[in-house]
Formats: C-alpha cells, structure tokens, sequence
C-alpha cells in the first residue's frame, strides 16, 4: 500500500494578513504593549536597580491601570500592520527564497527583505511611542511636527534597520536549528509530524534568543529616539557612548522581562501560522 504525503496549501493573501493583524492586536492587549511599557521605562532609566515590580508600581500609582497602555495607538496599528505584513512575506518569501538562494543564506536574505520593509513602516511610530511613554502623556503629531518637524520622527532609523535585521535572522536561524534538533531528538521526519506543544517550544526558544541579540540594540535605538537623544551619528557613536558612561550593565536593561513575554509570545505566533499552514 502506497502512502502520499499531501502538503498543505497556504491560505490566501487577505486571509494571512487578517491573521497576522489579529494575533498581533490580541498580544498588545492581552499584556504585550504593558509588558513593552515596562522595558522602555528600563532602557531609558539611568538607575540599574530599577526593578520591573518598581515601574510597574509607579505606573499604577500615578497612572492607573490603563496607563499601562500609554503609547498604545503608536504601536497597535504600525504592530498589527507589521504583523499582517510580516505574516504574508513569510508565506510568500519564504517560498521565493527556498527556490532562488542557498540555504545557508535562506535565514539572512529573507531577515534583509523583511527587516528593512518593517523599519520604515515603524520607525515614525516608534519615535512617538517612546516619547509618549517617557513622558507618560498623550504627544499630537501636528503639535509634534510643527515643534521639531519631520527629521525627528526618523532618529534611530539605523538602529531600528539593524535590530530587524539581527533580529530576524537569528530567530530564523535558531528556530530552523531548534526544529531540526528537535526532529533529530524525536526521530521524526518532518515538521508536520512534531505536536504543537513540541513546536511551541522551539518557538519559544527561538523567541528567547531573538530577545537577548536584539536587546543591546533595543536599548541603542531607544536612546536615540528619546526626547534628549544621545549623542552620536549613528548606532555605533551610541553604543560607544553609553559603554564610556555606564559601561555593560545599560545593555541588559529589560531583557528579563522581553524574554518571559517575547518567548510565548513567539511560541504561538509561529503555532498559529503552522496551523494555518502559512510558515
């Protein structure tokens, strides 16, 4: 008796984009942008004994519960956008890459066209978030605008292309290598084999490390972006200057609690779209 492995086919374009757009709005809301809030107010703190329980409180006591979502609109949209985005490239580039490039460059060529698309649909948004965030205050961008114009709105655009970039090719990379270890580990064949729980946990790995290769670059780009940027052309006179000022300790600003919401987040980001067949 004969066997036939069907592939399952990807959905269509709108369907993959709708997907993304509400995966992503649904992880804002249910503590993704409070958990973002929290690690902004880290990398933007000089003091390295604030505690996550410490803003946490502070925001409460002065905000109250929804100002844990101070920034919201700067991110709910650009992220769902991005998501919706995201997914589709990942579904149609991903095919385009398996067919054109060598695999070791797959994860590299499809982070450098996802990473850049993304940094220019963020970069703007980004800018208002943080200073909505380091202010604790609603910012309009006519006001915003008119004050500064529009050159503001990009500082940390080089951060924000070089934290996509790294960030996507290692997760790519070791989400690749955890399912492959994972594979080997269960002896099966394919990935369609694994169970969801298996692949949620490759996917949270992969999340984990994402977070700890872009975190030094996370703090670089908010530096920037704040209201009294730091100084320096570009990322690199930015790193320079914080390791002169306050040496190793600001780069790990936030990790703790990035990792614990980006690792489930990432978990079922990429359960979902194996379930819908669309990565």
């Amino acid at each position: 008796m004969t066997t036939q492995t069907v592939s399952q086919q990807k959905p269509g374009v709108l369907v993959t984009m709708a997907s993304g757009a509400a995966v992503a709005g649904a992880e804002l809301v249910f503590g993704g942008h409070p958990a973002d809030l929290i690690k902004t107010r880290q990398h933007l703190s000089r003091d390295p004994t604030l505690s996550v329980r410490q803003i946490a409180q502070t925001i409460y006591q002065e905000s109250g519960p929804l100002g844990f979502y101070t920034g919201l609109r700067w991110r709910i949209l650009p992220h769902a956008g991005k998501s919706a985005f995201r997914w589709t490239a990942m579904s149609q580039l991903d095919t385009w890459t398996k067919k054109n490039i060598p695999p070791p460059w797959q994860p590299i060529a499809l982070a450098a066209m996802i990473g850049t698309a993304e940094s220019i649909i963020t970069c703007p948004a980004e800018v208002l978030k943080i200073r909505e965030m380091e202010q604790m205050r609603s910012i309009r961008t006519v006001d915003f605008v008119r004050s500064q114009g529009v050159q503001p709105l990009f500082h940390g655009f080089d951060a924000v292309m070089f934290r996509q970039f790294v960030g996507w090719a290692s997760f790519l990379m070791s989400y690749n290598k955890m399912i492959q270890w994972t594979l080997s580990a269960s002896g099966k064949q394919s990935k369609s084999e694994l169970s969801a729980q298996e692949k949620f946990i490759a996917g949270a790995i992969a999340g984990a490390l994402h977070v700890i290769a872009v975190n030094p670059i996370d703090v670089i780009k908010t530096q920037r972006q704040k209201s009294d940027p730091i100084a320096g052309r570009h990322c690199l006179d930015a790193m320079r200057s914080i390791w002169k000022e306050q040496g190793l300790q600001p780069f790990t600003r936030g990790l703790k609690i990035k990792i614990a919401h980006s690792s489930w987040y990432a978990g079922i980001n990429l359960l979902a779209m194996d379930k819908l067949g669309v990565f």
